[in-house]
């Protein structure tokens, strides 16, 4: 199973409701709890890790110990040292 946040839920609207008492009990973070790992989809400015979501996503599945896979297009030596210097810099 394959749970699409920006395709499960509506991006434009309000979701405040959604989100419940607290982040932990958002619908993102119950659908990553209950993965099995994650996949991470970059591109080639690795813009993922500068979304707030995406950083809290990531920040879940190393809090719940996910295996995580990174994934892009084409992944080469240069795209995966830029993966890990964003990495690096995302201040959680």
């Amino acid at each position: 199973v394959v749970w699409i946040c920006s395709f499960a839920l509506d991006q434009n609207a309000d979701i405040g409701p959604q989100l419940g008492q607290g982040l932990e009990d958002c619908p993102f973070a119950l659908a990553l709890k209950s993965a099995g790992q994650v996949i991470l989809l970059v591109d080639s400015k690795v813009e993922p890790l500068d979304r707030s979501w995406c950083a809290f996503e990531l920040y879940l599945s190393y809090k719940t110990q996910k295996k995580l896979n990174v994934w892009a297009a084409e992944m080469t030596d240069e795209l995966w040292d830029a993966v890990r210097k964003k990495a690096r810099s995302v201040d959680l």
